[in-house]
Formats: structure tokens, C-alpha cells, sequence
């Protein structure tokens, strides 16, 4: 379209060919700076002519850029990727402790056991001591299994393990037991052993060895200078005891009956006799040693001796007691 449009000038006899170059040229060189003409006029035989120039393709106007009113972001820091001698330090110290656990683990074992049986003595429930003793002895068995290897501490370690074992099992059969009591039963249990830590399977116990027995008012229980026999529980009613034809005061087991005269409900009877009882089943008694040091000096001092009294009879009741108002129960002195 270009060259058409040269020769058609050329015929037209405005320019030379050469002129109308230069000027295309010096036009397409100097765009920025000098407009581009977009008509070319003139006139032949007395004919005015105006020919428009068509616009360049490859020329675009420079379009200043405008200052921008917020300030350039700031670029971002690199980060700095770890060394890789870090990372062969960490594997290291991994692989030592590794290393360390796998040749000691026996000895940390151990003294998790030490530390175990450490915190059972200081627990008050029989079961969590037992459970702290057991785990205790099971890793010092593991340890003498393993460093050890004598006979003797795994033959003992197996023995007080199956112990405890057996134990603890009998204490969760006991209080997971499920024991059958009758209203009149879980109203004793509930008010006079509940509050002692008895469970319901030892309140059973000591039921089926009870027998309950019906007081009237003025009825005498016990009587001063007779054999125990019997140790007695005042489930309900009140009693009064006397010594020497004197009423005595004797404060029951309530606080809301410290006023009452005699024991209330709750207070117990003969309950002294029954424990010398069981010390002297056990095998209690005096000490040959010391009687005989005590003899030796009151031999000494004989001259300067008191009268000696007459020897108090703990098997033998100390007062006399009598029902104030109905009551019963009572429990056989041999009673576990």
C-alpha cells in the first residue's frame, strides 16, 4: 500500500519519489519529537487535491509513566537455608541417645520400679500401695532377668509379685462385690460402719456373726463384776451405767448425744475386753525381763511400798449396764 501510494504521488507530480521518502522516513525517525502530517494537499490544472497519509504500524506513541503515590514494596529477605552440618549434628545426638537407651534400658527401667514402690509407701489405700509395690517388683524382675541372671532374685521377684498379685485381686473382688443387704441391714450399715471405711462384703461378715437381741427398758445388759462375753453395739435406744450403785456419765460416739446420760445409739459395750482378748489370742503378753526388773526393785523398796491394789480383771465387766429405752444388737467377742 505503501509503494501504490509513492507512485501515485510520483504520477500526481507533487514530489519526487525520493523527497517522499525522506520525508516518510524522517517522519518515522523523529515520530516523538515532530507530529506526522496526515494530509498531503495540492494542486494540478487548477484542481486542489488533499490525499491523507496513512498512519505508520510499527510506530507507538511514548507514553510517559506517571509517579506512583504509594511507596514501593520493600522485597522480601531471603531465607537462609540450614546448614547442613546442623542437621548431621541433630542425627548424631539422635542416634547416640539411641544408642544409650539400647544398652541401658534395663537400669531406667529399674528405677522407674524404685521410684514405684517409693510412692506406694506414701499412699493410705492398701490398694494403690499394692499396685505400686507389684509394678515395683515386676521391673526388678525384668532387671534381674536381664543383668542379673541369678536364680534367687527372680524366684523371690516372681513370689512377691504373685502376692501382691493375688491381693489386689481379692480387694477388687471384695469391693466390687455385690452384696444383698435388707432395709434394717443398709440402715446399721449406713449410720455406724459406713463412716469407718467398712465395706458392705465385711459389714456381711460381720452380720452373719452378730445376733440381734431385743432389750426392754430397765433390762440389765451387763453386770459388774461378771466375764465378758459378748461385745455390744446400741443400734437404737440409749442404756445407763452404774458402779457401786452410782450412775455413771458415759459420753456416746455422737456428738449430738454428749448430754445424754449413759451411752446412745452408736456407743459400744465390752469393746476393751474384745481387743485385749485378740492381743492375747495373737500372743500378747508381759515381758519376762522387765517383770523381773520390777520385782527386783519393788523387793528393794519394800519397806517404803504402798499397799498394792487389788489387780483389775479386764475380762471382767467394770460397770453395770442397763437399758434405758428398747434397744438391740449385739456382736460375739470372738467376731472378726
Amino acid at each position: 500500500m505503501k509503494k501504490n501510494f509513492i507512485e501515485k504521488l510520483v504520477q500526481n507530480r507533487f514530489q519526487s519519489k525520493a523527497k517522499i521518502r525522506r520525508i516518510l522516513d524522517e517522519a518515522k525517525s523523529s515520530s516523538a519529537q515532530k507530529p506526522l502530517p496526515r494530509y498531503i494537499t495540492g494542486t494540478r490544472n487548477g484542481v486542489f487535491y488533499r490525499i491523507k497519509v496513512p498512519p505508520p504500524k510499527s510506530i507507538l506513541p511514548d507514553i510517559p509513566k506517571l509517579p506512583s503515590s504509594r511507596p514501593a514494596p520493600k522485597s522480601f529477605k531471603q531465607v537462609k537455608a540450614e546448614p547442613e552440618a546442623k542437621n548431621e549434628h541433630v542425627s548424631d545426638v539422635i542416634a547416640q541417645l539411641t544408642l544409650w537407651l539400647k544398652k541401658n534400658w534395663s537400669v531406667l527401667l529399674f528405677n522407674c520400679g524404685s521410684v514405684c514402690t517409693l510412692i506406694g509407701y506414701t499412699r493410705s489405700d492398701v490398694l494403690e500401695l499394692r499396685m505400686f509395690a507389684i509394678a515395683g517388683t515386676l521391673s526388678g524382675l525384668i532387671y534381674s532377668i536381664v543383668e542379673i541372671r541369678k536364680f534367687p532374685p527372680m524366684l523371690w521377684g516372681c513370689l512377691f509379685a504373685g502376692i501382691n498379685g493375688y491381693k489386689i485381686f481379692e480387694i477388687l473382688r471384695e469391693r466390687n462385690a455385690s452384696v444383698h443387704l435388707s432395709a434394717s441391714q443398709e440402715e446399721v450399715y449406713v449410720k455406724h460402719f459406713l463412716p469407718h471405711g467398712v465395706t458392705p462384703k465385711q459389714f456381711e461378715a460381720i452380720d452373719q456373726a452378730a445376733t440381734t437381741m431385743k432389750f426392754k427398758e430397765g433390762e440389765i445388759i451387763v453386770k459388774q463384776g461378771e466375764k465378758h462375753r459378748y461385745v455390744y453395739l446400741v443400734v437404737t435406744g440409749s442404756t445407763k451405767a452404774s458402779a457401786l450403785g452410782r450412775y455413771m456419765t458415759a459420753a456416746s460416739v455422737k456428738p449430738e448425744h454428749h448430754e445424754k446420760e449413759g451411752g446412745a445409739s452408736g456407743a459400744w459395750i465390752g469393746e476393751m475386753a474384745m481387743l485385749e482378748f485378740l492381743w492375747r489370742k495373737q500372743g500378747g503378753g508381759k515381758d519376762e525381763d522387765s517383770a523381773e526388773q520390777t520385782e527386783q526393785l519393788d523387793a528393794d523398796d519394800k519397806d517404803r511400798r504402798l499397799p498394792k491394789p487389788a489387780p483389775l480383771k479386764s475380762d471382767r465387766n467394770m460397770f453395770t449396764i442397763i437399758a434405758k429405752e428398747d434397744w438391740r444388737w449385739h456382736l460375739p467377742l470372738s467376731a472378726k
